[in-house]
């Protein structure tokens, strides 16, 4: 297995960012290693989300800066891909056409189908890759977006909640897959979630963001495979867990929280799979016309 640290450092310093009048993150500052897992929780609306935005270049801070390798953030972060809880799979597109997206790194025909059957062997769907995305579960377009999102190698992987709409079993199974993968590539990761069990069973360290700040960067000192049976790992999950849910954190937390849009941005469609692509637009807006005509 391979151990080759691909993963970029990250600085954020004294970072805010302000939607109108509604200040999101104050002042945050977090140092991140270079291939190190980091698991980001928090009530909704605490900017969990709003956070990965910036790291994604997707958004601008208001005031601070993010550094990467040293290097100021000022444009689309090229060297991140993003997985969200929705997987964002193009229905026209075949579960291969659909991971080539990510390929825009990739020479020659040869070398591009290689590496895909390949990343579709290790996620467990290379019987799969001429099916298409309405024919698969959950479990599986979601596998389908992290192959994707690892097709180019991406030194920095930011995963939305993109676990949260699967059922139990699946979600420990694409726990296990991701943190596999992570060992393999050795990438920097930030997962944010809602399920501090989850960010746990999987984070180096996890960062308790509250009324948009840093209440809480706790290291996690157990090895992996973690066993979500020791007493050990029950408690580190009940101490956080009680953290999240202090009282004292939910008298300012505003009720509305920032979700990324419906539709894809220019900016957002380069950071989605690597490439422009009209496709991804289209298919989103699409897609979010006929539910609000659902749903009306």
């Amino acid at each position: 297995m391979s151990r080759t640290n691909q993963g970029i450092a990250l600085t954020i310093r004294k970072v805010k960012k302000q939607y109108g009048q509604r200040q999101v993150l104050h002042e945050v500052d977090l140092q991140v290693k270079s291939g190190e897992f980091i698991a980001i929780v928090g009530q909704s609306g605490c900017g969990k989300s709003t956070l990965l935005r910036l790291l994604a270049g997707l958004e601008r801070p208001t005031a601070g800066e993010i550094l990467q390798n040293g290097q100021p953030l000022k444009k689309i972060n090229g060297m991140a891909r993003v997985m969200f809880q929705n997987p964002r799979l193009l229905p026209w597109k075949t579960v291969y056409g659909n991971v080539s997206l990510g390929a825009r790194h990739i020479q020659t025909k040869e070398v591009k189908k290689a590496q895909i059957l390949t990343l579709l062997d290790r996620v467990g769907l290379r019987t799969h890759a001429d099916d298409w995305p309405a024919t698969l579960s959950g479990g599986q377009q979601q596998r389908v977006a992290l192959a994707r999102a690892l097709l180019s190698r991406p030194p920095l992987l930011l995963l939305d909640e993109p676990l949260g709409a699967l059922d139990a079993l699946t979600r420990m199974e694409m726990q296990q897959l991701i943190l596999q993968l992570w060992q393999e590539h050795r990438f920097t990761a930030l997962l944010v979630t809602h399920d501090v069990e989850e960010a746990v069973a999987m984070a180096d360290r996890i960062i308790l963001l509250r009324n948009g700040r840093v209440a809480l960067n706790a290291p996690i000192p157990l090895p992996h495979p973690r066993q979500r049976s020791q007493p050990e790992f029950a408690q580190l999950v009940g101490e956080i867990l009680s953290e999240v849910m202090n009282p004292a954190s939910l008298a300012h937390q505003s009720l509305q929280r920032k979700d990324e849009p419906d539709e894809l941005h220019q900016s957002e469609r380069e950071i989605f799979s690597g490439q422009e692509t009209d496709e991804i637009v289209r298919s989103l807006t699409a897609r979010t016309f006929f539910d609000r005509i659902h749903f009306k």
